[in-house]
């Protein structure tokens, strides 16, 4: 880094009944090849007793170990955008970078966010992903799947697709504020989306790296894990399409959901 004094990165790490998962996750984020960092770890209403067991021995690794600040917050099930707002909110770092329990984040990936928002004073950096599928951890050389190639702050385009870049961002903390956070309402996703399309829309600094920095797993589509497929789809939509209606007049607010219905119908 050409940073004499690197700033601390809070880990926002977000988890709900996938322990098994979340223990490589937080292996990833130990390989991480940036200092300082702290995780804050926010277990979103787990119910799930094999979960609940790998919190507890998570917990006292960090506290036999010390290898890095942590700090496990529980709640009551909320999903994932209150679970992120709530790790913000005990943040002692200078950025957030978030990260859900089933990614795998790449050993450059904070220092890589880090040094793309030294240099440009972006207020939000995101990155490409590698998709892959199983519980198992990618091997370092594999090939991905799929690569989700993104391109930024393109918010007309952004309207239609999600090209701002992977949930998996790094924000500063006090813009993170000034945009707002993200919704909390439950029942839909696609709250990354529509987070990124309104700090975009607000004039905030948002910088895509273009190389894929994470791994983001697929679940398959019968799995309850696969928020995609257990959500409307429309529910979805319409989450990330209020960030455009705000900036419209009330009389042409329809025209911004006629525009996206006629382009899904023609796909």
């Amino acid at each position: 880094l050409e940073v004499y004094n690197p700033p601390l990165v809070t880990v926002c790490l977000v988890h709900h009944n996938r322990g098994e998962l979340m223990l490589k996750t937080i292996e990833a984020v130990l390989a991480q090849d940036y200092s300082p960092f702290e995780i804050v770890m926010v277990d979103d209403g787990s119910t799930d007793q094999t979960a609940l067991k790998v919190l507890t021995d998570i917990q006292r690794f960090f506290n036999q170990t010390n290898v890095v600040p942590f700090r496990l917050i529980r709640t009551r099930n909320r999903f994932p955008g209150a679970a992120r707002n709530t790790a913000a909110e005990h943040a002692k770092g200078k950025f957030v970078i978030f990260c859900d329990d089933d990614d795998l984040p790449k050993p450059h990936w904070i220092s890589t966010m880090v040094r793309v928002a030294h240099h440009t004073h972006a207020d939000v950096v995101t990155s490409m992903a590698d998709f892959f599928d199983g519980d198992r951890s990618p091997l370092p050389n594999a090939k991905p799947k799929i690569r989700w190639l993104t391109l930024g702050a393109a918010p007309s385009l952004g309207m239609y697709h999600n090209v701002f870049g992977a949930a998996m961002a790094l924000v500063r903390k006090k813009s993170f504020f000034k945009i707002g956070g993200y919704s909390e309402e439950g029942g839909s996703t696609y709250e990354d989306w529509e987070f990124f399309a309104n700090a975009v829309l607000k004039g905030f600094h948002l910088e895509a790296i273009p190389e894929a920095l994470l791994w983001y797993r697929q679940h398959p589509p019968s799995s309850d894990k696969n928020l995609m497929k257990t959500t409307r789809k429309y529910t979805n939509r319409m989450r990330v399409l209020r960030a455009y209606q705000q900036f419209v007049p009330p009389q042409l607010r329809n025209a911004v959901l006629y525009g996206w219905g006629s382009a899904s119908m023609h796909r």
